[in-house]
């Protein structure tokens, strides 16, 4: 769910090359790395233990290591570098960790930037020294580990620091390969259709409730749930069904058709997977992952979820994507809503598991336009 950056973001969030000389850094394999910094600065080791996200049970341990800063002017800008060993099981996007991060670093949000599922970042704010200060939060996953970078400085000041920040972010450079388990272990799960197949990567975890499959002429679907989660907050699906192929002088399909289509798919997902229960769907936000290249239709639609007896409120995703010649694949996200820090983890690592499955959704567009 994160978006690009825009507006005062889309200059604190630039990368760069960096023209100063890098530094070795030394935070703890597979972390070690190295980042431009000016001369002048000055590098003091650090190990003091971060216990504020506590709660959102997401971080096994969060530790600074390095303090980084200009000493004539370290009221105005403040580089630090942490490193973060993550639950596995709760894995998310790295712009998502950020996002988290932001709750406790800085209240406003500027802006956010997923560069790939591996490297994202938050442009936050708020005070610092007393004065108004804007926040950028890297955050880089390597493996089972997080190298995050929280660089601080005075607003007044951002036109000194943005480009000087800029490089520091895109001149990192790790010492080493990182070995990575968590996509090591995923395997595939394939969904057989008439012209080929959607194979999602997924953990052992997500797994599938074993509803019967329909005829493969009837169209297909595939469920999952997050068996790591405790209370099973968390699920997805697949399903894809042959429709009436678009005339050659239509565009696209009309808007409000699909976002009635992308309620009644939500409905089918929670019938199925959640039976008996009042579920208040209520359409929230819309955004598109923009793929049209390979379709006529691609779109998702946020809703917010109210479950009447536990009182829960939950976030549902509904992607379509519709090809010209009448392939409609739908996927289907529910999760926990993060209204509080102790509510992110269900929803930061169901959020990871959708992009596996919008991963296998393109590979399957892919495929067919070589067709």
């Amino acid at each position: 769910m994160a978006g690009g950056a825009k507006g005062q973001s889309q200059s604190g969030l630039a990368l760069e090359k960096g023209t100063d000389a890098p530094l070795a850094l030394k935070i703890g394999a597979p972390l070690d790395c190295s980042m431009p910094l000016p001369d002048g600065w000055m590098v003091t080791p650090d190990a003091t233990v971060i216990d504020s996200f506590a709660p959102a049970e997401i971080f096994e341990e969060l530790t600074r290591r390095q303090i980084c800063y200009d000493p004539l002017n370290r009221d105005r800008c403040e580089i630090e570098l942490f490193a973060a060993r993550i639950v596995p099981d709760r894995v998310g996007l790295a712009a998502q960790y950020a996002q988290i991060l932001a709750r406790e670093w800085g209240p406003d949000k500027h802006g956010t930037a997923a560069h790939d599922p591996l490297f994202g970042e938050v442009l936050t704010g708020g005070d610092w020294f007393g004065l108004p200060s804007l926040t950028r939060i890297s955050v880089w996953r390597r493996g089972e580990w997080l190298l995050i970078q929280r660089a601080r400085y005075r607003t007044d000041h951002a036109g000194e620091y943005q480009s000087l920040i800029a490089g520091m972010v895109g001149g990192m450079g790790f010492d080493e390969p990182a070995a990575d388990p968590i996509t090591e272990s995923l395997r595939p799960d394939v969904l057989a259709l008439e012209e080929g197949t959607i194979s999602t990567l997924r953990p052992e975890w997500w797994r599938d409730p074993g509803f019967a499959e329909p005829p493969l002429d009837k169209g297909q679907f595939k469920f999952w749930v997050d068996e790591a989660d405790a209370l099973r907050n968390s699920g997805a699906m697949i399903a894809v069904q042959r429709v009436e192929p678009l005339p050659d002088d239509m565009a696209t399909p009309p808007a409000g058709i699909m976002a009635q289509q992308a309620d009644s798919v939500l409905e089918f997902f929670v019938t199925n997977l959640l039976p008996g229960q009042n579920v208040t769907r209520k359409p929230t936000a819309a955004f598109t992952l923009g793929r049209t290249d390979r379709a006529v239709f691609d779109q998702t639609q946020v809703f917010r979820l109210d479950f009447e007896k536990s009182g829960l409120v939950g976030i549902a995703q509904v992607t379509q994507v519709l090809t010209r010649d009448g392939r409609l694949v739908c996927s289907v996200l529910m999760t926990q809503a993060p209204l509080t820090l102790d509510t992110v983890a269900p929803h930061l690592h169901a959020t990871w598991f959708e992009n596996q499955i919008n991963a296998a959704v393109t590979g399957f567009l892919n495929t067919r336009r070589a067709l």
